[in-house]
C-alpha cells in the first residue's frame, strides 16, 4: 500500500503498484467491488467506515485462482461487523498534514442530535477537505479518459508516432496532473504519452484530447478544426456531446456519468465498443 497523492492510494501486490492497479480481486463481505471499466477498484468511492470493519482477509498463492482470473495475484476480502454490533450513531473526524480532512458518519434515529454533531464536526475540520475531494474527482475523470481509450478502436492512420498513444489536454486543467500519471501505461499495445496544447492545430497529433474549462468558451471553433480527424474529444461539460464533441462528462446522483455523440465518432472513423455504448447515459446520433 502506498500514497499516490493526498487523496489517492495504490493497493497492489508484487510490484504492480499504481493508482490504476488491477492485479488483485477485492471483495467486501464476499462481493466483488472492482469496476468493469478497468478491472481495478475505485478505493475513494468505497464508503465502508474503518470502525465498521471486523477483519481483513488476504489470500495469496495459487489457491487464490479459485476466485477467478482477476485473483491470480491474490484476494483481499474485507469483512464488516454485523448489524447488531453497529447500532447507534457514530461520527468520526480526522485532520492532519497528510489527510487534511475526513468525516465518517453512521446514522441514528435521533436526527436532531445527529445533525448537530455532524454540523460541529464539519465546522471544526480544516477547509482543505474540499480540495482533497476535488483531487479525487480529477483522478476519477482521468480514469474515465484512460478507459475510453481502451474501449475505442482507431484506424492505423491515426498514429503518427510508432508505439505511442497520445492523450492531450487543450489548455490548462486541474485534471492534467492525473492525466500525466497515465504516461507509461499501455493501451492497445502502445505506450501512453501525455501532452499539453495551446491550440487546436497542435492537438491534431493526438488520439484523445481533453478540453479544459478555459477552452470551452471557444469550443465550436476548436471542434471545427478537429472535425473528421480520428481524435476522440472529451470535455467536462454536460452539453459538449450535443455541440459536436464526442464524449461529455457530467455528474448525476453523486457519480460521474458520460454522454456520447455516436455520429461524430463515425465521422472520425472511430469505433466505440458495445461495452462503452452500454455504459453511456445518453447516446446522440445513434442509428
Amino acid at each position: 500500500m502506498a500514497t499516490v497523492d493526498g487523496n489517492d492510494w495504490a493497493v497492489s501486490v508484487r510490484g504492480f503498484s499504481g493508482m490504476f492497479a488491477d492485479k488483485l480481486l477485492v471483495m467486501i463481505d464476499g462481493r466483488t467491488v472492482y469496476t468493469p471499466l478497468y478491472g481495478g477498484v475505485f478505493w475513494d468511492v468505497q464508503d465502508t467506515l474503518l470502525e465498521n470493519i471486523e477483519r481483513i482477509e488476504v489470500i495469496r498463492g495459487s489457491g487464490s485462482t479459485m476466485w477467478g482470473a482477476n485473483a491470480v495475484n491474490g484476494v483481499i476480502n474485507i469483512i464488516t461487523k454485523s448489524a447488531h454490533d453497529t447500532k447507534g450513531a457514530l461520527l468520526t473526524g480526522l485532520a492532519g498534514s497528510r489527510e487534511h480532512g475526513t468525516v465518517g458518519v453512521r446514522y441514528t434515529r435521533d436526527r436532531r442530535a445527529f445533525f448537530l454533531a455532524l454540523l460541529f464536526l464539519l465546522l471544526t475540520l480544516p477547509h482543505q477537505a474540499g480540495t482533497e475531494t476535488a483531487s479525487g474527482e480529477y483522478a476519477l475523470k482521468a480514469v474515465f479518459i484512460y478507459n475510453f481509450s481502451k474501449f475505442v478502436e482507431w484506424p492505423e492512420s491515426a498514429f503518427k508516432t510508432k508505439g505511442e498513444f497520445c492523450i492531450g489536454s487543450l489548455g490548462r486543467s486541474p485534471v492534467d496532473q492525473s492525466l500525466a500519471a497515465l504516461a507509461g501505461r499501455s493501451v492497445q499495445g502502445r505506450t501512453i504519452v501525455f501532452r499539453r496544447f495551446n491550440s487546436a492545430d497542435e492537438a491534431l497529433q493526438c488520439q484523445v484530447v481533453y478540453f479544459s474549462r478555459s477552452e470551452l468558451a471557444r469550443v465550436d471553433g476548436i471542434l471545427e478544426v478537429l472535425r473528421d480527424q480520428p481524435i476522440l474529444t472529451v470535455a467536462d461539460r454536460e452539453d459538449f456531446s450535443r455541440r459536436g464533441g464526442m464524449l461529455s462528462l457530467d455528474q448525476e446522483g453523486g457519480r460521474i456519468v458520460f454522454d456520447m455523440d455516436y455520429r461524430e465518432t463515425q465521422r472520425a472513423r472511430l469505433k466505440p465498443s458495445s461495452q462503452l455504448l452500454r455504459l453511456a447515459r445518453r447516446i446522440y446520433g445513434r442509428p
